[in-house]
């Protein structure tokens, strides 16, 4: 019997897949590889693949009573900021396995 394969398909955690969905957001498609546009689908391995960025929050309303932290059930007072200016970093966590990440600067 065949193992099932893992949902760990690069493209639905990209940083260029993000900018894609994006920029045909906005109306300006755009794809660094035609992967990148096939939306149903995620590869295994991929020469251009970065982690999607992180993105900086702040209070939907600054004088409100919600928590900016706190457990996912909890209602959470956050929107959308700004994708801040970041560095691409890898950490080795085993033989042949790394963890690519991007560190916000300061």
């Amino acid at each position: 019997m065949r193992e099932p394969k893992k949902p760990y398909g690069l493209c639905f955690r990209c940083e260029y897949r993000a900018m894609f969905l994006e920029s045909v957001k906005h109306g300006k498609p755009g794809q660094v590889r035609p992967q990148c546009s096939d939306v149903d689908q995620s590869i295994d391995s991929c020469f251009m693949f970065a982690p999607v960025k992180p993105v900086s929050t702040v209070p939907i309303d600054p004088n409100g009573k919600w928590m900016r932290f706190g457990p996912l059930v909890v209602p959470i007072d956050k929107k959308a900021d700004t994708i801040p200016e970041c560095t691409l970093e890898a950490n080795e966590i085993g033989k042949d396995r790394v963890v690519y990440y991007w560190k916000p600067k300061k």
